[in-house]
């Protein structure tokens, strides 16, 4: 009865001594593993791949809403040959010879600007 008692004693004394294994390979160790493992699903993800596109899509939209500042301008010409005889269909045409130009600002469409730009800067995600 004694013997169980000492040997028992004995062996709870060498279990206190012992340590845990360790790797040897720095690679495979569990957090290094693990976060290696969670980054690799986060980066293949086809949702949140999705949502990288959406969002690369908002900024192009930004980008291109605020290039398009010139759409309110219009420019246009128009050649008239010189003729020496006066049209009967369209007899205004002959007072104008030559080369006109013009140039047109649509002032509603300049004034939409900075809202559209707003609202495309609240489309894009965070």
């Amino acid at each position: 009865m004694h013997f169980k008692k000492i040997f028992l004693l004995l062996f709870m004394m060498i279990s206190l001594r012992t340590m845990a294994q360790e790797t040897i390979v720095q690679d495979l160790a569990a957090d290094t593993y693990i976060n290696k493992l969670v980054d690799t699903a986060i980066k293949n993800y086809p949702r949140l791949r999705t949502y990288q596109y959406r969002i690369d899509a908002a900024k192009a939209n930004v980008s291109k809403t605020k290039a398009s500042w010139l759409d309110a301008l219009t420019v246009s010409y128009v050649y008239q040959p010189e003729q020496a005889t006066i049209n009967p269909v369209n007899p205004t045409t002959s007072y104008f010879k030559g080369l006109q130009a013009g140039v047109f600002l649509n002032v509603g469409t300049l004034m939409a600007k900075p809202a559209q730009i707003r609202q495309q800067n609240w489309k894009q995600p965070l």
